[in-house]
């Protein structure tokens, strides 16, 4: 058997389970980023008149078209 320390043992202890955790929340982290970047189906629009696609986070049965200012429904 290999002669350890109390406190060596409890420092590496320590110190992997830190890291696995920093790990782990770094990895979640990185997750939730890109799930929130990505554009959701729900807010993708495209207007009907002009062809133009664009993002409306507030709408959920119809919105106006930034740039021609058509009223679309979803």
């Amino acid at each position: 058997m290999i002669p350890i320390d109390l406190s060596l043992a409890l420092g590496l202890y320590l110190l992997i389970g830190v890291g696995i955790m920093s790990l782990l929340w770094v990895v979640s982290e990185s997750r939730r980023r890109a799930a929130d970047l990505s554009p959701k189906e729900n807010r993708a629009w495209a207007c009907g008149l002009c062809l133009y696609q664009y993002i409306d986070s507030i709408a959920e049965r119809f919105s106006r078209c930034p740039r021609c200012g058509n009223l679309n429904k979803k």
